[in-house]
């Protein structure tokens, strides 16, 4: 005979709805009281019905995580460390136990989609996740940049939300009601070609992936930030190839490239994969590496070690990345989430736990960049530190400390989430930055704004981070354009916006905010192309 609950409980000497707290890992539990049912459980073997279970909660023991492709180790890794995490005892949705011991109960089981990168697949298992009442659904990898397939994933994650179903995107640009972690591509990929620059590189050749992926952009977008910044130019001198992610396409656009150039002194590709094929097509046409051609890559895969001679490429934390895609688990519930199968529970808050979390690689390794929605006290702190900081540095006075309030005051009091939002930077547990987009007045068009990064916190490029969140939603949303105003003293974010593709469009005396005369200055970015 099947032992069921109310024995567990009889075992335990507890009632059958401290059980099911246990069990379920959302509900805090004595820790003497949980150590003593998680024994009566091992005792008489027990098993959980999961249907029975997710019928009863709001969601089940399921997880479901989506790749491209589960050969791909980009994508392994990622999966891999979710899977680790997720089904680990003592894991997500558990608290620990006393002096470093794991306790059971809690733990998901993790299923891995594979939807070979088609639209369709990937909307076809949101759905079927949804059904199974999955607990978290974690996406991998670089979206598709078609507004309709944008719209359409955005719908399905707030369905899901809504049903208590955690979402975590894990290389892809945010939307609402998901948890976002991030890779600054953009930043790796100038890097990258900056170092080969300064080895004196000018005939560069680029092997990129698929034109409508979001990860294929981002890292054009650095590579040819780079040879701006050096005076270079796209164009037959700097030819581009588009591919798939993988060998073959590698192989095959490196023939072309050298078609098109055979004075080429490096190449770079969008991914460890493809670099192989680089390689193995450079040996081929009887060239060394690196004394003909220099290679590089992108993702620091395990076998880019092992390639002779090693591969230069830019360290993604991808492992890392999973382990913390796995630990994003939802809140134990509490009496203000409402009654069980009404309505939605979802998390809210500062830290891995709110909205928008982000992690940074950069060509030098990781850096840990925490960017999140705001919560109570943040839009007075924007207000506060624009008025320290820029009374500091520029001596403006309380004329633009109030600009700054009404700003965020009229965010605060009405915005629309799905188009307008603000960020803000985190490190250690403390805001450093921030940015607005809000529509504009011009149709079509959106506008950043309060744009902030404290003294100390530059350098790590958080400026540009959170002006390409800006971007990237706005872009996402449906925008035409992005367009913003600064002053001619503000040199910093000036630079800042050139380098994200902004152009100066007005410029117009302004009698400043007590300090002097600046130049006020509008600048555009065409989003819709």
């Amino acid at each position: 005979m099947a032992v069921t609950l109310a024995d567990v409980a009889a075992r335990a000497r507890v009632s059958a709805a401290t059980v099911s707290r246990v069990l379920s890992g959302n509900y805090p539990v004595a820790e003497s009281t949980r150590a003593r049912v998680l024994r009566a459980v091992e005792d008489l073997e027990y098993v959980v019905n999961g249907p029975a279970s997710a019928l009863a909660a709001a969601t089940s023991d399921l997880v479901g995580v989506l790749v491209n492709d589960i050969a791909d180790p980009f994508f392994g890794i990622i999966a891999g460390a979710v899977q680790s995490e997720m089904g680990a005892p003592g894991g997500p949705g558990v608290n620990g136990g006393s002096g470093g011991e794991s306790v059971r109960g809690g733990e998901k089981l993790a299923v891995i989609c594979n939807t070979g990168g088609s639209p369709e697949r990937e909307l076809n298992y949101l759905t079927l996740l949804q059904r199974q009442r999955a607990a978290a659904v974690v996406l991998t990898g670089g979206a598709v940049e078609h507004p309709d397939h944008a719209a359409a994933v955005a719908a399905k994650a707030s369905r899901l939300a809504a049903s208590g179903t955690r979402v975590v995107l894990c290389g892809r640009p945010p939307i609402e009601d998901a948890i976002t972690l991030t890779f600054d591509n953009r930043g790796g990929a100038r890097r990258l070609t900056e170092h080969l620059l300064t080895l004196g590189h000018r005939r560069i050749g680029y092997v990129a992936g698929p034109a409508e992926r979001t990860t294929t952009r981002h890292r054009l977008e650095g590579h040819r930030e780079a040879l701006a910044a050096a005076g270079l130019t796209e164009g037959a001198e700097q030819p581009t190839v588009h591919g798939l992610y993988d060998r073959a396409s590698g192989y095959d656009a490196t023939l072309e490239l050298l078609r098109r150039d055979a004075g080429l002194t490096a190449i770079v590709a969008a991914n460890d994969t493809i670099a192989l094929g680089v390689c193995a097509a450079l040996r081929d046409q009887g060239l060394r590496i690196p004394e003909d051609v220099s290679v590089a890559g992108f993702d620091d895969l395990p076998f880019s070690a092992d390639a002779v001679p090693a591969l230069t490429t830019v360290r993604l934390p991808l492992h890392d990345a999973g382990v913390r895609a796995g630990r994003l688990r939802p809140r134990p519930r509490t009496a203000a989430a409402g009654r069980r199968g009404h309505g939605a529970r979802r998390a809210d808050g500062p830290g891995l736990d709110g909205p928008a979390a982000a992690l940074r690689a950069g060509a030098d390794g990781m850096t840990e960049v925490l960017l999140r929605e705001p919560g109570p006290g943040d839009l007075g702190w924007i207000v506060h530190r624009h008025g320290v900081v820029y009374a500091r540095e520029y001596g403006w006075n309380s004329e633009f400390e109030a600009l700054v309030a009404r700003i965020a005051g009229d965010f605060g009091t009405r915005h629309d989430p799905a188009y307008e939002r603000v960020w803000i930077a985190e490190r250690d547990g403390h805001p450093v930055g921030s940015v607005m987009c809000v529509r504009d007045e011009a149709s079509g068009a959106a506008r950043l704004r309060l744009l902030f990064v404290e003294p100390d916190a530059r350098g790590l490029r958080l400026g540009e981070r959170l002006v390409t969140a800006c971007v990237d939603f706005a872009r996402a949303a449906g925008y035409r354009e992005l367009v913003l105003w600064t002053t001619d003293v503000q040199a910093t974010a000036r630079r800042i916006y050139q380098r994200a593709g902004f152009e100066l469009t007005a410029e117009e005396p302004h009698p400043g905010y007590g300090a002097g005369p600046v130049t006020a200055q509008d600048w555009r970015l065409a989003l819709l192309t």
